[in-house]
């Protein structure tokens, strides 16, 4: 006898097993074509490296995307949503197996003391406890493709972790060569203001041998001034660009150091972008708004059986008696089974059914807007490196140009010919400063534009990562 009530559930669990009455689409199609080539990228290029920020050989930027991973505090709350959506999935799950409770309830009370007449006595409650057991079985699967949803949901759920951390490593990156361009700008500026003085001494000496003026004197001081003053605006952006770079990496702005190099690395070989359709593996945005359809889906064939008969199973064994500290029990066995079907609802069922159909539709749209941003992406990132690079090249050819002209101004003040070749020297000089430092913000724009580029292409790196605070707890 006390073999038949798994018997039952068993015998239950099998028929349950039995057909969804909607068949969900699994890794559903985007609602766009997606083109076989990108329209602006050729198809040659180098191998994209998993890590791509390796590839710029800094020590110092592999560690601080180390520590943001382990460390930013955004990641660390992305993975508790995770495991939220985990518990959810394991709750949707329970349904699979019976619900097992033990009831009491205290119906009278008895007098009891021990040893020899007269010993105190104390109140022992008579409480009947029984066994009950209950299952639905999942005749349509109505628990399956709830539970099935809730993991869609999950999996969602871990591949925003995995698209947050690649967006927090293209921030790292482009947060931390800003500060290097920054830094490189400082050193360059002590150049430009020592340049600027050997100019001020030239005017000065021309002036104390009667050669020059006082207003090419003062015009090279003005020159100086200005130059001089454009150090504490790079001074406060260094430090802001330091606090930034705490914040990613979890830290107090006072707890953050860094060895930051004082000039740009060389831009690596630009890797290949492959097909676009690898966006619908490498890009874990695109592989979560997929599953958001999935798990819509799922929810349609939920509703489609909340409309359809259910069968519900019930046992009890019990009660047992508690009196006078002994067990006893009547050995009273009770199974029964409840056939539910709706009938009328005033239309709430169908109205679901509409309802989580066009939540397909609207996840679906989304899905192929979010796969469309992503083909954006990568064709933006590649057209706008490649002219950025021309950019670069023409300003190089134009700063070549300017200092000649400057050096031709210097020797032709120098030598007393013109009574212009002072102003020469002031235009050329700024000129070519000005060319010097835009040189320099063009060529960190550069790289700025091949980090987008390489965060649009994403990579199966993320596929290794583990939840930062589990890995913190061990620290």
């Amino acid at each position: 006898m006390k073999a038949l009530l798994p018997t039952i559930f068993l015998s239950a669990a099998m028929v349950g097993a039995a057909c969804s009455p909607h068949k969900v689409t699994r890794n559903p199609a985007p609602p766009i074509a997606i083109p076989t080539a990108y329209s602006s990228i050729s198809a040659e290029g180098a191998n994209l490296s998993d890590k791509w920020w390796k590839d710029f050989g800094d020590p110092e930027l592999d560690k601080l995307v180390d520590s943001a991973l382990r460390g930013n505090l955004q990641v660390r709350a992305a993975w508790q949503r995770v495991a939220q959506a985990r518990a959810i999935a394991k709750q949707a799950g329970a349904g699979k197996f019976p619900a097992i409770n033990i009831t009491s309830a205290v119906r009278k009370q008895n007098d009891q003391s021990f040893g020899p007449p007269g010993s105190p006595s104390f109140v022992v409650p008579t409480s009947p406890v029984s066994i009950e057991a209950s299952y639905e079985v999942d005749i349509f699967k109505k628990v399956g493709n709830s539970q099935a949803a809730a993991m869609s949901d999950s999996m969602a759920a871990r591949d925003q972790v995995e698209s947050m951390a690649m967006t927090l490593v293209a921030q790292i990156a482009e947060t931390w060569f800003s500060l290097s361009a920054q830094r490189a700008r400082l050193k360059l500026l002590d150049e430009q203001i020592k340049t600027s003085a050997q100019f001020l001494e030239l005017a000065e000496m021309r002036l104390g041998q009667g050669l020059g003026s006082s207003v090419d004197m003062l015009q090279q001081k003005a020159q100086l001034a200005a130059v001089e003053g454009q150090r504490p605006l790079l001074e406060s952006s260094v430090s802001v660009l330091e606090n930034q770079l705490a914040i990613l990496t979890g830290r107090a702005p006072s707890e953050f150091t860094a060895a930051v190099q004082e000039e740009l690395p060389v831009l690596p070989a630009r890797p290949s972008s492959g097909v676009p359709a690898d966006l619908l593996l490498r890009r874990p945005d695109v592989r979560a708004a997929r599953l958001q359809v999935e798990a819509a889906d799922y929810r349609v064939a939920v509703a489609v059986a909340n409309r359809l008969p259910s069968l519900r199973l019930g046992a009890s064994y019990g009660p047992f008696q508690v009196a006078d500290l002994v067990f006893s029990t009547a050995n009273i066995w009770q199974i029964g089974a409840n056939l539910l079907a709706p009938i009328f609802q005033g239309g709430r069922l169908k109205a679901e059914v509409t309802r989580n159909e066009a939540v397909v539709q609207e996840k679906s749209y989304n899905f192929g807007q979010t796969l469309l941003q992503a083909l954006v992406e990568v064709e933006n990132a590649a057209i706008q490196e490649s002219k950025q690079i021309e950019y670069v090249a023409e300003l190089q050819e134009q700063l070549v140009i300017s200092q000649q002209t400057l050096e031709e101004a210097r020797q032709r003040y120098g030598a007393g010919l013109g009574n212009d070749s002072f102003v020469q020297i002031l235009l050329s000089l700024t000129s070519s400063q000005r060319i010097e430092q835009s040189l320099l913000l063009a060529q960190k724009q550069a790289l700025s534009h091949r980090i987008q580029f390489c965060r649009a292409l994403g990579g199966s790196w993320t596929q290794e990562l583990e939840d930062s605070s589990k890995g913190s707890k061990n620290e």
